[in-house]
């Protein structure tokens, strides 16, 4: 009876991902038969529909389960308040930009109710990975986000998607080589992969056994596997190319989800597991956040294509949770999740806008700076509204972006780290430098060409509003955002 009962409350952690699955399955089969009768644009819009319906049921379900904290299947998974949140704060993301991509389909002739099923998959392996507390769950999850991203980078099976999936399945399975040999050395040499145990055997006070050079061997290619799927220098090598291949969908759930989601996954198993070895990885995250941001920001001058601008903005971005991450306290853990969230939700929203917005002759998206020239002219509201979002990821005051930066750099003062301060504050300046750009060519420039844009749907007007009045609400309660956020983030730590 102890058994049976103990299995049910196992199986409770996963009711969201076994609704997941279930419904996966129907809209699977649904669509297979529906789509040997009907045309595809016709499946297409009914399935983006219902995916989107299953995922609010999801949301719901999560919200259920927000007030939970506990492990099952035998310490592999865990269950707690700041996982609940983070994957609510996904499912949301996934939501707002599968309602989107309706138009995206339409007009690029992409007509597979195949993209579904893998966002599915997707999120199915996010569950995995933040509910991971144990090294080989952890890496279920990390490959089953990863290979549904490999599959949708070459989803338009043009030559640039096709290069773009190519490059960034190379590039990851290499450093998911990389990362599983990490993780075989920490086994073999600790004798253990839960996370638990780990914490146990090298934290002061509770095992407090001497690390050895075979453990901090296969901590250093874990970091660099993880470093890689982050995308920071020195290992951001595939971001611009998978950006600028990609669908202009699948590069939106690249910068706007899955930086999130990794980068979340990532410190808290350092503010965890290696908690111990803070000694070494607060160095390696200041250095490579530090390069990230110099080199990202100066890169990012030289770029006339708005997809790999937004590449390196991301680079720079990443360097600047590397930094929060690098101060190894409870303050540094909020101003890096803090950023992500504001980061997440306002690339979103410019992403969204590069999905919506279409010339009006060709029905082609925007591309490089100069087709920007015309869009005030077109459409006051949206370029006023890209505009604002450009401001906050350049952290412009009283927008959300200026304070996710001033978070980052009182965490790096509270510490002493006086001169990465410094470099926050002069790369914020060089970085306004091509936002500013951007926004001049929007609003000043005249090309000889005039371009002229499409109306962009309701339902995409609606959600770019959503992140508009989200901005807006971070800057009037701020104060009460900031301490929800510290909460819980000291509910998960302690």
């Amino acid at each position: 009876m102890f058994s049976t009962n103990l299995f049910s409350s196992d199986l409770l952690l996963f009711t969201p991902s076994l609704f997941l699955i279930f419904t996966l399955l129907i809209i699977v089969v649904y669509s297979v038969f529906v789509s040997k009768i009907s045309f595809s644009r016709f499946l297409v819009e009914d399935v983006v529909l219902k995916v989107a319906f299953s995922f609010f049921c999801f949301i719901l379900l999560l919200l259920n389960q927000v007030s939970l904290d506990w492990k099952a299947f035998n310490f592999y998974f865990s269950w707690d308040a700041l996982s609940n949140i983070s994957l609510l704060i996904v499912t949301v993301l996934m939501l707002f930009i599968f309602l989107s991509s309706y138009t995206y389909f339409k007009y690029e002739e992409v007509f597979t109710f195949e993209f579904g099923v893998l966002v599915y998959f997707y999120l199915i392996g996010v569950y995995l990975l933040f509910l991971s507390n144990d090294f080989f769950s952890l890496y279920l999850g990390v490959e089953l986000q990863s290979f549904v991203l490999y599959v949708l980078c070459a989803y338009k099976r043009d030559a640039f998607s096709s290069e773009a999936g190519l490059k960034y399945f190379v590039l990851g399975a290499f450093s998911s080589g990389i990362l599983l040999f990490g993780i075989s050395l920490i086994y073999g040499f600790s004798g253990s992969t839960n996370f638990d145990d780990i914490y146990s055997l090298f934290f002061p006070g509770v095992g407090g056994l001497l690390y050895n050079t075979g453990f901090l061997t296969g901590f250093v290619f874990f970091s660099i596997g993880f470093l890689f799927k982050l995308g920071v220098f020195p290992f951001h090598m595939w971001v611009p190319d998978v950006y600028e291949g990609s669908p202009t969908l699948v590069t939106t759930i690249l910068a706007a989800v899955s930086k999130f989601v990794i980068a979340i996954a990532f410190i808290k198993i350092y503010m965890y597991v290696f908690f111990s070895f803070s000694f070494y990885w607060y160095r390696i995250f200041l250095v490579l956040g530090l390069s990230s941001v110099i080199f990202a920001s100066i890169a990012a001058l030289y770029q006339e294509k708005i997809k790999r601008l937004l590449a390196y903005s991301g680079i720079a971005h990443m360097g600047y949770v590397l930094l929060a991450a690098s101060s190894n306290s409870i303050e540094g853990f909020f101003a890096a999740y803090y950023y992500l969230l504001v980061y997440s939700f306002t690339g979103l929203a410019i992403f969204i806008i590069l999905l919506s917005v279409r010339k009006y002759t060709n029905y082609l998206k925007i591309k490089s700076l100069s087709d920007f020239s015309s869009l005030f002219k077109n459409n006051p509201t949206i370029a006023i509204s890209f505009s604002v979002f450009m401001f906050s990821l350049a952290g412009i005051p009283p927008l959300a972006g200026f304070f996710s930066k001033l978070f980052v750099f009182l965490s790096l003062v509270k510490v002493e780290s006086y001169l990465a301060s410094i470099v926050v504050i002069v790369t914020s300046v060089v970085s306004a430098v091509y936002y500013l750009w951007i926004i001049k060519v929007i609003f000043f420039k005249d090309y000889d060409v005039k371009t002229y844009y499409l109306p962009i749907t309701l339902v995409q007007s609606n959600i770019i509003l959503s992140v508009f009045i989200l901005n807006v609400f971070i800057i009037l309660f701020q104060n009460a955002v900031s301490v929800w956020l510290i909460n819980l983030i000291f509910s998960w730590y302690f």
